[in-house]
């Protein structure tokens, strides 16, 4: 990444060059005028001189198109390379529980792309070879360039006091501003008990003063930035005022032309530009570089745990074997020593009561949490060595609250992989659903929003029930599949139960419905995330249901 770095900005420098040079079309085409068309009167002239200058403003352009191009394209390259990478660790961040770099990586991955892509980054650039553009107002005149430099410090000094009287002020806006969002957004939530009360008057008098402090800070802001950039705007115009003055006064004394008079005062327009900008931009240009600074670091050491080897995995035959498995969340000991043995074909029964640790279990039998101690064995081997995108297609797994997402009802279903419709009809049909979404107007193309809120939620629970049946799993996780559903759903979960022990599926059911334990092979009952009672079903429930 660095290396790609130093190309991008080594050509995006070289072409910043050839930019700034070429805006020097305008001042030629007014000396070549003056000093050849005007004393000689040939009227010819003006149009090949016109087209000279016209050629190399086009070329201007063209350098200045393909520069910014260039940053995007970088910039593009950057998401391309770090994006996908960097979305992957978050999810696997998220299902192990861990608070990761990957958020703070995306954020940063953000910086650094809205600064290439915005125009401050070509004015950087064009800070970056100010130098040389002040060299040359030097060899025309000495003390031209001194006084350019002399103009020039002192309209950077005053951007420099605008942003430091200004930014604590737009600091303190933004964090009133920040208030009084979150204040109004509170009391939204609670609107029932604010109505109830008759509170509304006063939390509206209370967050009007939040937004009026909030607002004179923001004016106080806007009134001292104003003042101070038609100071350097005005600065700007007495810079090149005097440059001229003090160029046509070396003009008169003979010991310079006009025409390099005219030159240098357009350079020194042309520096003081993109410097003001750069100012302005500083702090996005230091956030993005540290951004870019601690990106590579990232990258770096991803690439290091890439280089760990992950087991190939074969098709699993659906032996599951835990070990004194041990799992905490923040500190907090959730599942303690469980261990269980259940044979490929076999279902278990996940029971217990609310909190005892069945949902997290189900999670890290899906192989995406992590234990902290003891071993989850698929067919023998470490779960938790498997890649998990190779181990994802042999597992369906409804999680006790079903997440869906942005997109039709197919995608959710085909788990937003490419493939036939038939192949995601039959995923329904295994679900019992696809009548039910054939009679919706777009059918499978129906989009759900966000989590699928548009949908009911027992229709929610079975599309979530059709993903995890999609394409044939070998292994089966269901936590509370029951929850939401209408006796057509139970019916339909009934009979997915029966076809996955008949077809050899091995199966972790956690639910409270006694009904579906017919089903299990063996039951598991938690308490405080420790074992209560395991063994065949049979056994346990005459222990729990002593008579019956």
């Amino acid at each position: 990444m660095k290396k790609e770095l130093r190309r991008v900005l080594i050509i995006s420098i070289g072409l910043s060059i050839f930019v700034v040079l070429l805006t020097l079309s305008l001042p030629f085409n007014m000396i070549m005028l003056f000093r050849w068309v005007v004393p000689s009167e040939s009227i010819s002239s003006i149009a090949v001189i016109a087209m000279a200058a016209v050629g190399g403003l086009l070329f201007m352009t063209i350098f200045d198109v393909l520069r910014f191009a260039l940053l995007r394209r970088f910039a593009k390259y950057l998401n391309h390379q770090l994006g996908e990478k960097i979305l992957h660790k978050m999810f696997q961040e998220r299902a192990l529980g861990q608070k990761g770099d990957a958020s703070t990586a995306m954020s940063d991955l953000s910086k650094v792309r809205g600064f290439l892509n915005s125009p401050t980054s070509t004015a950087f650039l064009d800070t970056a070879i100010s130098p040389l553009m002040l060299l040359i107002v030097f060899y025309i005149s000495p003390l031209m360039g001194i006084l350019a430099i002399l103009c020039i410090m002192v309209i950077l000094g005053t951007k420099l006091a605008t942003r430091k009287s200004t930014r604590e002020l737009l600091r303190r806006s933004n964090m009133g501003f920040a208030r009084a969002n979150n204040f109004a957004q509170e009391c939204v939530h609670n609107s029932q008990a604010v109505r109830a009360m008759g509170m509304q008057p006063q939390l509206i008098h209370k967050w009007r003063g939040m937004q009026d402090e909030m607002v004179r800070d923001q004016t106080e802001a806007s009134e001292k930035a104003g003042v101070h950039s038609a100071i350097t705007k005005s600065m700007g115009w007495i810079m090149q005022v005097l440059l001229m003055g003090v160029g046509f006064s070396l003009m008169l004394m003979g010991e310079i032309d006009s025409a390099l008079v005219i030159i240098a005062v357009i350079i020194a327009g042309r520096v003081i530009m993109p410097m003001q900008m750069a100012v302005d931009g500083w702090q996005n240009y230091q956030d993005a570089k540290d951004a870019f600074h601690r990106l590579k670091s990232y990258l770096e050491g991803m690439e290091e745990k890439e280089k760990e080897v992950s087991l190939k995995l074969p098709e699993p035959q659906g032996n599951l074997k835990a070990e004194s498995i041990v799992y905490a969340h923040g500190g907090k000991p959730i599942i303690k020593g469980v261990s269980f043995d259940l044979q490929a074909g076999q279902t278990l029964g996940l029971i217990g009561p609310s909190g005892a640790g069945k949902t997290t279990l189900a999670r890290i039998m899906t192989g995406a949490v992590r234990p902290q101690n003891g071993i989850l064995r698929l067919d023998g081997a470490d779960m938790h060595q498997w890649d998990q995108e190779q181990l994802g297609p042999h597992i369906g797994y409804l999680p006790q609250e079903v997440e869906l997402f942005a997109g039709t009802i197919a995608q959710n279903i085909a788990r937003f992989q490419e493939v036939s419709l038939e192949e995601i009809r039959e995923a329904a049909r295994k679900a019992g659903l696809e009548e039910i979404i054939e009679s919706m107007p777009q059918g499978f193309e129906t989009m759900l929003e966000e989590r699928g809120l548009n949908l009911p939620g027992g229709l929610r629970q079975r599309i979530g029930l059709a993903r995890a049946l999609f394409g044939d799993p070998r292994i089966l996780i269901l936590d509370e599949p029951d929850a939401s559903l209408d006796q057509q759903g139970i019916d339909s979960l009934t009979e997915i139960l029966k076809r996955s022990r008949d077809e050899g599926k091995t199966v972790i059911l956690v639910t409270h419905r006694p009904k579906l334990l017919q089903f299990t092979h063996q039951l598991l009952m938690l308490k405080n995330g420790q074992v209560a009672m395991y063994g065949p079903s049979k056994q346990v429930l005459q222990k729990l249901l002593p008579g019956k």
